[in-house]
């Protein structure tokens, strides 16, 4: 389970070669509810969300390791789930044969804020045996005084960035 104090930091994007297979395995709990659950607990029902696609059929041992990791901390894969790869396409192919290890996961409140995610065609120059992932997402930024605090003195008038 990822650290609550790791979360609190912020929304979490975890991507890259896992080296697990989930297969079309779900990432979160379809019912969920707060029915049964004491009202003074700060539980997060996960989103009922599409079902999730995966060319690869096989589920793994550290492929299930990875959907509790998910599944507990409410992070979702973006393979096989958003426009541009509604089929989960396979991201890695060996000698003995294709597979998806490579993912993008992130924080179930931000999937509304992806655009786009892609595994692009196998290219052997750029890797042994993986495709690159490619996505897009909405993103926010609020721009801070990062000296605000400190002791520090005003530019000169003169003083040109570049």
């Amino acid at each position: 389970m990822i650290s609550p104090n790791f979360k609190k930091q912020g929304k979490i994007l975890l991507c890259g070669d896992f080296n697990a297979r989930v297969s079309s395995e779900p990432d979160f709990i379809a019912n969920d509810s707060s029915k049964f659950i004491p009202v003074n607990t700060d539980y997060t029902i996960d989103k009922e969300l599409l079902t999730r696609k995966n060319q690869d059929k096989v589920l793994d041992t550290r492929g299930k390791d990875l959907l509790d990791l998910c599944i507990s901390n409410q992070l979702r894969f973006l393979n096989g789930r958003v426009l541009g790869d509604m089929f989960g396409t396979y991201t890695c192919h060996t000698p003995n044969g294709s597979s998806t290890v490579d993912y993008v996961i992130l924080s179930e409140s931000i999937l509304d804020q992806i655009l786009y995610f892609k595994v692009s065609d196998f290219i052997p120059t750029l890797s042994d045996t993986h495709c690159k992932l490619e996505w897009e997402i909405l993103a926010t930024y609020k721009q801070e005084n990062l000296f605000q605090d400190k002791n520090t003195h005003p530019l000169s008038p003169n003083f040109k960035m570049g």
